[in-house]
């Protein structure tokens, strides 16, 4: 086998594992925004944690699932809906 194809392969299984560690992360972290948040405002969390407000009021809102990496905005305002 070409030695490209086996690097592109290789490239390709890493890739796969690092966005299966990267959706735990990022549900664990949604988990712990909304733990977090009846006793914090979007504002103090997005500062405390060192992401955007919309993220914080997203994750809170349901707009994006455990994990996902879906675009910060209530689904009205997505293109297409």
């Amino acid at each position: 086998m070409d030695a490209r194809v086996m690097r592109a392969r290789e490239l390709h299984r890493r890739a796969a594992e690092h966005e299966e560690l990267a959706g735990s992360a990022r549900a664990a972290r949604d988990a712990l925004i909304r733990e977090l948040h009846p006793g914090m405002s979007y504002q103090s969390l997005a500062t405390a944690i060192g992401c955007s407000k919309e993220l914080i009021r997203a994750v809170v809102k349901g707009w994006v699932g455990p994990g996902t990496r879906g675009r910060h905005q209530h689904p009205d305002e997505r293109q297409g809906a």
